[in-house]
């Protein structure tokens, strides 16, 4: 590997670290996190550039088997056993993600159940306010309606004694 070629891929290997790092770093905060912030994060972990890195670290192991000084080697295998680490890290990370990606998920679906059934309550107690109201009008519109009738069969007593009576005052008949 050259030393563009491997300042490249330490780079990516670095910029991955880095990612792995910060998101380690955050899960250690005590501020839950959002199922989407950890979708997120676990989206972020290149898992192909690790792999990448111990496959290029294997093969040049191989040509410093067959061409290389031993202290090559020895440095060669300490950065392969490195990646192996960093890959092995990521993906508990990664299982990590999604276990707690599947627990904020469960937790906000039951925070949106919760908030929807106390937009409900608040609902259904307007709706018993209502009701209560409603019965309440509904018990004056019936006494209002037993003064009515009270009314209409006095006014109807004294329009019926009148004709008996031949009398011109009548009193005009009532809508009911």
């Amino acid at each position: 590997m050259s030393r563009v070629t491997q300042s490249a891929a330490e780079m990516g290997n670095l910029m991955s670290m880095t990612i792995i790092g910060m998101i380690l770093q955050a899960l250690a905060t005590s501020t839950p996190r959002t199922a989407a912030e950890l979708r997120q994060d676990r989206n972020s972990i290149d898992m192909a550039a690790l792999e990448a890195r111990v496959a290029e670290l294997e093969t040049d192991r191989r040509r410093l088997l067959l061409a290389g000084g031993n202290d090559a080697l020895r440095a060669n295998d300490d950065a392969l056993v490195d990646a192996r680490i960093d890959v092995e890290r990521a993906s508990a990370l990664i299982e990590e993600l999604d276990r707690l990606a599947a627990e904020a998920e469960a937790r906000e679906a039951a925070e949106a159940l919760k908030a929807d059934a106390e937009v409900a309550q608040r609902e259904a107690d307007k709706l018993a306010e209502v009701c209560r109201e409603i019965d309440d009008l509904a018990d004056q519109i019936q006494d209002r309606l037993a003064i009515a009738a009270v009314s209409y069969a006095a006014v109807n007593r004294w329009n019926v004694s009148a004709a008996r009576a031949q009398s011109v005052n009548r009193l005009p008949a009532t809508p009911l």
